[in-house]
């Protein structure tokens, strides 16, 4: 017996069968997330090394090609990029697609600590992320710019409260970041002439930083029915106190060779908008999250802003969105299969010539 012969003797069945399929794709249709991209990760692991004052060739010798001799034996190795600059130095490390990535960055992290004593001792904090920027890590769901006949580059304060902290209480939003505005920080600007003066080294006022801004737990001490937990509080948390700061014993204080000063850093990159300066706005979310709904909650949080009295004047402008892409694909997808489906009963009709057999077909 053919299968459309079992149908037609069958038909009851062959309906609840039609059916359930039906019922069960609805289903997935209505509780399956829904994603611009399929999750990929490359097996590519990424080495900073923060080295400031030193030439790309110093970065190479005393930094960089140690890392690489230390990495040059991973498993599952196949290949190594490095780049040196003033600021430091970055290498790629490229595996096979079978390795596990998790361990791999394990045995990336072993084989840095074996070595981290044969490193330069005012090297910064060495970080391995799956990205040359660990906040990239996800590729971001909706970006956009934020316009202002003022200048926004120096109004992060008002930017965090009203754009990046609205945006990260959305269900499903993972991180809310703002390029081409800083937020403040403490700025020490050496001056030269006094440091020679002085006869102190530049590398010698980064240790004093160092070693004068720390916050260390001790240990606990137990005295009878109390315990007490004791640490040491050495944390520069004003600028009076950073300027107060001694280098050395004769009472030589850094405000006595360097301006200190509370302010936003220079702008290294910037974003525009019809040819003017502009704020870009990069929205990544969660990894489980749907992203047609957080798109959708997102639109409705931008939508208040953009009627918020205290950003009168600011324009946020979304140029881009993965939430209103699945959906553009979605309906050009049912479009697709409606006219697909009134084609082809045509082509049947014109060769079977009767209505109802071109139903049943």
């Amino acid at each position: 017996m053919t299968l459309p012969e079992l149908a037609i003797r069958r038909p009851v069945t062959t309906l609840m069968i039609i059916l359930s399929v039906v019922v069960l794709g609805a289903v997935a249709i209505t509780r399956l997330p829904l994603a611009f991209m399929p999750d990929v990760v490359e097996p590519e692991l990424f080495v900073q090394l923060p080295y400031e004052n030193a030439s790309p060739e110093q970065v190479e010798q005393m930094v960089v090609r140690p890392v690489e001799d230390a990495l040059g034996g991973l498993k599952g190795l196949q290949s190594m990029w490095s780049r040196c600059g003033s600021d430091g130095g970055r290498i790629r490390i490229g595996f096979d697609w079978d390795v596990d990535m998790h361990l791999a960055r394990v045995e990336v992290w072993e084989r840095l600590d074996r070595i981290r004593d044969d490193l330069p001792e005012d090297m910064g904090d060495i970080q391995v992320s799956p990205n040359w920027d660990s906040r990239d890590a996800d590729s971001p769901i909706l970006e956009g710019r934020l316009s202002s006949p003022r200048d926004l580059s120096e109004s992060y304060d008002l930017l965090e409260r009203k754009i990046i902290r609205p945006l990260e209480r959305v269900p499903g939003v993972a991180q809310v970041r703002l390029d081409g505005v800083n937020p403040r920080e403490v700025r020490i600007n050496l001056r030269n002439e006094d440091l020679v003066r002085h006869g102190i080294d530049v590398r010698d006022v980064s240790r004093v930083l160092r070693a004068g801004n720390f916050d260390m737990s001790l240990g606990r001490i137990v005295s009878g029915d109390h315990r007490y937990t004791l640490r040491t509080v050495g944390t520069l948390d004003s600028v009076e106190r950073i300027r107060s700061l001694p280098l050395r014993e004769d009472g030589l204080r850094l405000a006595d060779v360097a301006d200190v000063v509370y302010r936003e850093p220079p702008l290294e990159y910037g974003r525009h908008l019809d040819g003017d300066f502009a704020v870009g706005v990069t929205v990544s979310q969660e990894s489980k999250a749907n992203t047609v709904e957080v798109c959708r909650e997102l639109d409705a949080a931008v939508a208040a802003m953009n009627s918020d009295p205290e950003l009168e004047g600011v324009n946020f402008l979304v140029w881009f969105s993965q939430g209103q892409e699945i959906e553009k694909t979605l309906r050009d997808l049912a479009f697709t299969g409606v006219f697909g489906t009134i084609l082809a009963s045509i082509v049947l009709f014109v060769f079977l010539r009767r209505l109802s057999t071109t139903v049943v077909a």
